[in-house]
């Protein structure tokens, strides 16, 4: 079961106020790496943070508290 989600978004230099999700890990209550996500990491374009938030929680179905932005 997914306890806890980091992700890293990256916003291009040419591509101002555009963000791109670069990685998903998710980790289990004690902490421990569950895995990566890389079926998540492609060229989508989001305009906030919120919105990578909302579509990460939206694919692992899980609730948007879990997810944490490093």
């Amino acid at each position: 079961m997914i306890a806890s989600v980091q992700i890293s978004i990256e916003q291009p230099e040419e591509m101002l106020g555009i963000l791109r999700l670069e990685s998903v890990t998710c980790y289990d209550a004690s902490g421990n790496i569950i895995g990566d996500i890389p079926d998540l990491i492609n060229n989508d374009e989001f305009h906030s943070e919120r919105a990578v938030i909302r579509f990460v929680a939206k694919q692992l179905n899980v609730s948007e508290d879990i997810i944490e932005v490093v």
